[in-house]
């Protein structure tokens, strides 16, 4: 409690955070307004009826879904507060066009309609900005408490501007009340200007709108709990659209005296959603993900008493509780995701999330009414909220989802050194590693396995280059073979070097270098790149050998071969190694090599240098594989990048040539 009370107040000392909690909160009041007033200015207008007001609201919901995958690529190309800054203004300027036309008696349903439209496009690109912000301004144990901290901003926002609201459209009008919502822009955009600048995540456009949004489906896909907690959500969603907020003024009608019953309801609701962002502020759960999705349980309890027309004060007590579980969820699903997923990635991630978890909303509200008309009201319900708690325990068996741990730094996890390794209570130290590192080394060398193989290719190698107390050998071992063969498989690089980085950073506390051969080059530039965005200690040196450089990538002969080509290859290898190629080892071989080149054939990296890493890139004289103009690619990727030709075909280094050895020792 001490710890999460000493986090959210180092948050509110921060100017630059308070900065983006105070603009959030004003734009939130404007946001509250803005339905309130629209709704009252389109149905007072000459001409005007629910059929247009619809149809108004409904083109700014299809832009803003059309447009939430292009914010979140424009979010990861420039820097997030200058993109929100720049959404707040396009936004003051529309809600300040649409006053105009209003209050001067010129608006249409055309034009009405297509300020809606822009209105809709400037809060897609706002939206995955402000969600993966907070990383950028604030690390470690204070991020939940900053997102905690945001919640709570914008919902109080929320409610005095929905309180809010009413009072202007009865005193000024409601196209001098859009006017105030546009200024609340204005000012969200002028309080975003106080934000520290930080440079953009993804460091300036390169790549089509195309490429970089395949890029960030294969992040959203890499992990499998990101993409079943948005699958849970949308369909949790679905189901709350229609039965909250469709059938429970139905049932309020019905039992509680219409809309006063209703405001009661909805009231007691707001002020849970409240409450809920204090109890995020303050618990830490030891796997954030799993207590996200066991709070999805509490979002149908109003439903369970809406059916049975419990008495009202049940029913508000009830909506109290499922708004504390939403919010709880809410600050726990975006610290998870802003802690776990890459920077450079995470606001095309946050989009594909929003774009997951509402699309499907009006699905909803469309349908329930078709559904309730002929099961009745009270079974469906029932219906809805059973299926919702359904849909959280079943997450619950994914092991993706259970397991989930948090992480103890912003910038992806990244952010605490020292304490103890994370490996299994049986060993004492990761999986990753095949040995516990000796505790005298001078140095270390971490070895990456190439595709298809894991941590024994290095089995020839001597476990110090000179002698004990020197450069110690670390073979990395990689899940989904060997030892880990009951793990899953990694899906992408970058995902790999995200889950080895952080148990692996209590044997970075002296000079280390990183090693890869082939395929195996890939993960260990990753990593290094990690460590190295994160500002934490970095490998001194990274040897490449026989490895395109990422801009090249996918490069691998194996890529093309067929399943009786790879198993030859296969063979050659084992044999090389001085082993039998019995069939049964081939087979389950191919199977882990097939899952292997599908992480090399979606892997695209433009060229990101890695400014505290020498690289040394080697070249085998008798190496086909390989052609020496790509492996001199590398020279746009550290300031010091050195080429080396060690002699031998693709595999020499297998028998841990003297050359290849003495070149490892060199600081």
């Amino acid at each position: 409690m001490l710890k999460a009370h000493k986090a959210h107040a180092s948050v509110l000392r921060d100017r630059s955070v308070l900065a983006l909690l105070s603009a959030r909160s004003v734009s939130l009041l404007g946001n509250a307004i803005t339905p309130v007033a629209l709704a009252f200015a389109v149905l007072g207008m000459p001409g005007g009826s629910a059929t247009v007001l619809g149809t108004v609201l409904a083109v700014r919901m299809a832009s803003q879904i059309l447009f939430v995958l292009v914010g979140g690529v424009i979010a990861d190309r420039f820097p997030r507060q200058r993109v929100m800054v720049g959404a707040d203004l396009v936004s003051g300027a529309v809600h300040a066009g649409l006053a105009l036309l209003l209050v001067s008696g010129a608006a249409t349903p055309l034009s009405l309609a297509a300020l809606s439209a822009l209105s809709g496009a400037a809060a897609a690109l706002f939206e995955p900005a402000s969600r993966s912000v907070m990383p950028q301004l604030v690390e470690g144990d204070a991020l939940q408490s900053a997102n905690a901290l945001l919640k709570l901003s914008m919902r109080g926002g929320s409610i005095l501007g929905a309180a809010l609201a009413g009072v202007l459209v009865a005193t000024v009008g409601a196209g001098w009340t859009l006017m105030v919502d546009a200024g609340t822009f204005f000012l969200s955009a002028a309080l975003l200007a106080l934000v520290r600048k930080v440079p953009a995540a993804g460091g300036g456009p390169s790549k089509t709108m195309a490429a970089a949004l395949r890029e960030g489906w294969r992040e959203f896909t890499a992990r499998q709990w990101v993409w079943v907690m948005v699958t849970q959500l949308a369909f949790v969603n679905v189901l709350l659209a229609g039965s909250f907020y469709v059938l429970g003024p139905v049932v309020a009608k019905e039992a509680y005296g219409g809309a006063t019953g209703w405001s009661a309801i909805l009231t007691t609701q707001a002020v849970g959603f409240v409450l809920g962002t204090v109890v995020a502020m303050r618990v830490r759960p030891a796997r954030p993900v799993r207590a996200a999705a066991l709070a999805t349980a509490g979002f149908p309890l109003s439903l369970f008493f809406l059916a049975a027309e419990a008495p009202l004060a049940a029913v508000c007590a009830a909506a109290f509780a499922a708004a504390v579980c939403v919010d709880v969820y809410e600050v726990m699903l975006d610290t998870a995701l802003q802690q776990h997923v890459p920077p450079e990635a995470l606001s095309r991630v946050m989009a594909y999330e929003s774009l997951g978890t509402f699309a499907l909303v009006p699905i909803g509200a469309a349908v329930v009414g078709p559904v309730s008309a002929g099961a009745g009201v009270g079974p469906t319900l029932v219906g809805a909220a059973v299926l919702i708690v359904a849909a959280g325990l079943a997450v619950l068996l994914l092991p993706s989802v259970r397991s989930v741990p948090p992480r103890a730094g912003g910038l992806g996890g990244l952010g605490c050194l020292g304490g103890r390794p994370g490996g299994s209570a049986m060993t004492g130290f990761p999986p990753w590693l095949l040995r516990r590192p000796a505790g005298d080394a001078a140095a270390r060398v971490f070895c990456f396995p190439y595709s298809g193989v894991g941590a024994s290719m290095f089995s020839r190698w001597p476990r110090w280059l000179d002698g004990p107390g020197g450069t110690e050998v670390c073979p990395i071992q990689l899940p989904a073979r060997e030892n880990r063969i009951r793990e899953p498989h990694f899906q992408t690089y970058q995902a790999l070097a995200e889950d080895l980085v952080e148990p692996l950073l209590p044997y970075f506390d002296r000079p280390f270098a990183f090693f890869g051969h082939c395929a195996g080059v890939l993960p260990a530039y990753e990593a290094a790149l990690r460590l190295s965005g994160a500002g934490l200690p970095a490998p001194a040196h990274l040897v490449v050998s026989a490895q395109a450089p990422p801009h090249h990538c996918p490069h691998d002969r194996f890529l093309s071969l067929s399943d009786g080509e790879l198993s030859a290859e296969l063979a050659a290898i084992v044999e090389a190694r001085g082993g039998e190629p019995h069939p049964l080892l081939i087979e389950l071989t191919l199977s882990v090599l097939h899952q292997d080149l599908e992480s090399n054939r979606v892997y695209r990296r433009r060229a990101a240098v890695l400014p505290r890493t020498r690289i040394t890139v080697v070249n085998w004289s008798s190496d086909p594989e390989v052609d020496l103009l790509l492996l001199r690619d590398w020279e746009g990727y550290a300031s010091d990048v050195r080429f080396r030709e060690l002699p031998g075909g693709h595999y020499a280094f297998l028998n841990a040539p003297a050359e290849l050895l003495t070149l490892l020792q060199e600081a």
